[in-house]
């Protein structure tokens, strides 16, 4: 299922990128989701994975998901100045799940971020019910993710 979201950041471009390529700032968006994160960086690329925590699935799905099942997460930016992109993917092993996204970047002083992806939940009969729950999930996340980029600043100055 098809999305798209607008996002701005109360931050320059260059420090965006540094935040969205900063292991701890990572973490912190991914808390919720798992513990234990292992993150790697690699020029202008971060990639990560870590057991999912399947609490927060709703009852039905968590019989297509296995008990072992891990979060993967990677990240690369290109582009220079305000000509920047990011593509980006989430998948779980062990879960019916991908997520990929391509952001688009632009701003000064205020970074905004159009990040148009597709979110995919492969089950049987109700796949296409958890991925409209997926897609108001993933809004929101991308949103919340404004307020820790408000932090992440916070904490730095």
């Amino acid at each position: 299922m098809k999305f798209s979201e607008t996002l701005s950041y109360p931050m320059s471009l260059d420090d965006l990128e540094a935040m969205s390529l900063d292991p701890e700032f990572l973490r912190s968006r991914f808390q919720r989701f798992t513990t234990g994160l292992e993150v790697v960086v690699e020029g202008r690329s971060i990639r990560a994975s870590g057991p999912l925590n399947t609490d927060l699935l709703p009852g039905a799905t968590k019989a297509f998901i296995a008990q072992d099942a891990r979060l993967k997460f990677t990240e690369t930016w290109s582009g220079e100045g305000e000509a920047r992109t990011a593509s980006s993917r989430l998948t779980a092993t062990g879960a019916p799940l991908k997520v990929s996204i391509s952001s688009t970047f632009s701003g000064g002083a205020l970074a905004t971020r159009v990040a148009t992806g597709d979110l995919v939940i492969s089950v049987p009969f109700f796949g296409s019910k958890l991925e409209q729950e997926g897609i108001a999930r993933a809004g929101r996340i991308l949103k919340e993710e404004q307020h820790l980029a408000a932090e992440y600043l916070e904490k730095r100055a």
